[in-house]
């Protein structure tokens, strides 16, 4: 016998803010992935030249209760010299890979003063 199972608005909203209540920070790559995605050693981050993980702030989320998507403020590295082809970005708690974004176009950290802009936007969808 099949059944369908339906987890409710209120505990995927509870979900979500579970999820965003956590310190992470969000981290760039600059490799391709061949490894395993939930190994925090698969990822090989830009050497400096203005490159730092950012710390992201549990209070700094707003959550759109609705539409059950949280988002987080416009993170922006600014670069002081080449730092390789940027291929995406992922979130860590610090132990764990939770989420990961590969660019469709990878972004070319080539010069002193170019600047990667990245808005987050989480949903309930990708907690699952």
């Amino acid at each position: 016998m099949a059944s369908t199972v339906r987890v409710l608005h209120a505990a995927r909203l509870r979900m979500l803010r579970e999820f965003v209540s956590r310190p992470m920070a969000l981290r760039l790559f600059v490799n391709e992935l061949k490894g395993d995605e939930n190994d925090l050693d698969s990822y090989d981050e830009p050497d400096s030249h203005g490159y730092a993980p950012v710390g992201l702030h549990p209070e700094n989320w707003t959550v759109d209760e609705g539409a059950l998507i949280a988002r987080y403020p416009e993170t922006i590295w600014t670069f002081r010299g080449p730092a390789g082809l940027v291929r995406g970005d992922f979130l860590t708690d610090g132990r764990a890979v939770l989420l990961v974004e590969r660019f469709l176009i990878p972004f070319p950290a080539q010069h002193d003063g170019d600047q990667l802009r990245v808005s987050l936007a989480v949903g309930t969808g990708m907690l699952a």
